[in-house]
C-alpha cells in the first residue's frame, strides 16, 4: 500500500518529457512527467485487465520517448538527463517484463533482455 506522501513527491526536480503537440496552427507543450507514476502504478497493479495493457502501452511509448530524448539532450555535466526517472522506471520495465500479463510480457522483454 502506497502512501499519500510518496504519491505527492515529484521523481525529478525538473520537467524532463515535455512533449510539443503538432497542430498545424499551434504548438502546446504538454509536460508528461506527472502522468508517469499514474501510468506505472497502473500498469503495475491494475485488476482490469484492459486498463493495465493500455498503461502498459503507455509506458512502453513514454520509455521510446524518454531514451530517445535522453540520447539527444545535451548532458552539460550531469550523468544522465533522465537518470532520476531511470532510476524508477527500469525496476518496473523488468517487473513487466516477467508479469503473467502477455501483452506486459510483449513490450518490456525486448527493453530489458
Amino acid at each position: 500500500q502506497r502512501s499519500l506522501a510518496a504519491d505527492a513527491v515529484a521523481w525529478d526536480s525538473k520537467r524532463r518529457l515535455d512533449f510539443a503537440v503538432p497542430f498545424i496552427d499551434i504548438k502546446p507543450t504538454i509536460s508528461l512527467d506527472p502522468f508517469l507514476p499514474r501510468i506505472v502504478e497502473l500498469a503495475t497493479s491494475s485488476s482490469d485487465r484492459q486498463t493495465k495493457v493500455v498503461a502498459c502501452e503507455c509506458l512502453h511509448s513514454l520509455a521510446i520517448y524518454m531514451i530517445g530524448k535522453g540520447a539527444r539532450q545535451p548532458d552539460g555535466g550531469e550523468k544522465s538527463p533522465m537518470g532520476k526517472l531511470y532510476k524508477r522506471v527500469f525496476p518496473v520495465f523488468l517487473q513487466l517484463a516477467c508479469d503473467v500479463e502477455l501483452v506486459a510480457v510483449q513490450l518490456f522483454r525486448p527493453l530489458v533482455f
